[in-house]
């Protein structure tokens, strides 16, 4: 999905509708017109190990984080936008 400022986010989720918690796995990956990553929440495996398996990456690391919804990621996104705006 491409934004009007040339910024796009990246998603895909693996579901099984059969289980109590359907999300398999999940990637949120969004980047800035340059293509540098501003943050990308999923649930891969991770090297070194991470307490929990949901985190987020961001250009100063990663850090732990619960497993957002889609609107949540949108949500974060126009913040951010508001944000660089009003620099």
């Amino acid at each position: 999905m491409q934004f009007r400022d040339g910024s796009e986010l990246h998603f895909r989720e693996f579901v099984n509708l059969a289980l109590d918690e359907p999300r398999l796995m999940f990637a949120y990956h969004y980047q800035g017109p340059d293509k540098r990553l501003i943050f990308r929440y999923d649930n891969a495996l991770h090297r070194p190990p991470l307490p929990k398996r949901e985190h987020k990456h961001t250009p100063s690391g990663v850090e732990i984080a619960p497993a957002p919804k889609l609107r949540e990621i949108l949500d974060e996104i126009l913040q951010a936008m508001k944000r660089d705006r009003s620099l």
